[in-house]
């Protein structure tokens, strides 16, 4: 494993004969600008060029194993929610809750994990800390899992003691909103369709949209972005994470879970519920 990316990239492309290919590479606009001049000096025939449009094209389907896999990491991802409840509980740091979820997921076969937490009206999802869960108030939860190589999420809020006002009528819009999201969540629409839906939606019950719509995951947990702008085709085999975050004042709420596009429709691969739960 060399420390010197460069000299191993122009060893490659010598010990493989590169010299005169054309060779695609992901995300062109982020290769390092200095290496591909450096690289042209050294085989002024060498051709890199942007592969990232296809490549996302190749990644979108999925193997009836790979979707094994992601119903896998989502159900995984939802025992770990289920588990994790218990550990939600006045004076619990929030090192503990993050950790009871972690293990159920590591216990279980899960490879990596992204797991965030916040606590009061606003979500701000954050690493956790040793900050003690307060005896009142939003816990927020965001669990995201890698299994088998393919990553699932569920986004989900609990209330300790009776919800707010703004909490509840924060919840209500966010399910709402993916609910009418759906039937657009489909292959013969673009990805544009169903997140203008959703936050048409969020903004015409009076709150704020935040423009963080989600991800479109699969090896990577962000292989692209759906946002009301995102003109993507949707296709068989692509996994949605639809997660809308509305504003209501000093109060937010991120709420979502994960999707498979099928031929028809779609199917969502989280069985966590969507009410609000009060401990």
């Amino acid at each position: 494993m060399s420390s010197n990316f460069l000299q191993s990239l122009l060893d490659i492309i010598r010990e493989k004969d590169l010299v005169q290919a054309r060779v695609g590479a992901d995300g062109l606009d982020r290769f390092p600008l200095l290496w591909h001049q450096q690289i042209k000096n050294a085989f002024p025939d060498f051709t890199l060029t942007d592969f990232g449009s296809e490549l996302k094209s190749l990644r979108q389907y999925r193997s009836p194993e790979a979707i094994r896999l992601v119903k896998r990491s989502a159900l995984l991802v939802d025992l770990a929610f289920q588990q994790g409840l218990k550990y939600i509980k006045p004076g619990k740091t929030e090192w503990e809750v993050i950790a009871g979820i972690d293990c159920v997921l590591k216990s279980h076969g899960v490879e990596k994990s992204f797991n965030i937490i916040s606590q009061g009206p606003k979500t701000n999802g954050y690493a956790p800390s040793g900050k003690k869960l307060a005896k009142k108030g939003m816990i927020f939860v965001e669990i995201t899992a890698c299994y088998g190589g393919y990553w699932t999420q569920l986004a989900r809020a609990v209330s300790l003691g009776k919800p707010s006002e703004d909490l509840v009528k924060l919840h209500r819009v966010s399910v709402e909103a993916i609910k009418n999201a759906l039937p657009y969540l489909r292959p013969g629409f673009k990805v544009s369709k169903p997140m203008s839906v959703m936050e048409d939606h969020v903004k015409s019950m009076g709150f704020e949209a935040t423009p963080i719509y989600g991800h479109i995951v699969g090896i990577d947990m962000v292989e692209d972005r759906p946002t009301p702008k995102n003109e993507t085709e949707i296709t068989p085999g692509m996994v949605f994470i639809v997660h809308p975050w509305p504003v209501l004042g000093r109060s937010s709420l991120l709420w979502g879970e994960s999707y498979l596009i099928t031929e028809k429709g779609n199917q969502r691969l989280n069985k966590t519920g969507d009410e609000l739960i009060v401990l």
